[in-house]
């Protein structure tokens, strides 16, 4: 099973994303790391870049992330369907827990694609 883990910024915490960014590319080689995304896509509101990971690294990669996230608001979830409970009562959240928009989950689209 894979996870993902959204990290979400806003103007006044890009640089910190930018650095947690790097630091994950760095620390885990290899891993799917997405581009910043600066605005809304499929239910996430804010701004976000996302790493997925394969379940033996989740302790791993969540402990770095709780470390390492001065602050920003994380949400963890395993790479399921369907997507709604996935991002909801299967979820994770470091950090304040952000609104999500339900009813922009496209049904049969893989968001990941989008975030290339």
């Amino acid at each position: 099973m894979f996870y993902h883990a959204h990290i979400y910024f806003s103007d006044s915490t890009r640089l910190d994303a930018e650095r947690l960014r790097g630091q994950l590319i760095e620390r885990f080689p290899g891993r799917r790391v997405s581009r910043m995304v600066g605005h809304a896509i499929g239910p996430h509101l804010y701004p976000m870049f996302e790493i997925d990971y394969d379940e033996t690294e989740q302790t791993e990669v969540r402990r770095f992330i709780e470390t390492h996230r001065e602050g920003l608001s994380v949400l963890i979830h395993p790479d399921v369907q369907p997507e709604r409970e996935a991002h909801s009562s299967l979820a994770v959240w470091l950090g304040e827990k952000l609104p999500l928009d339900f009813s922009r989950l496209d049904i049969g689209t893989n968001v990941n694609q989008k975030l290339d």
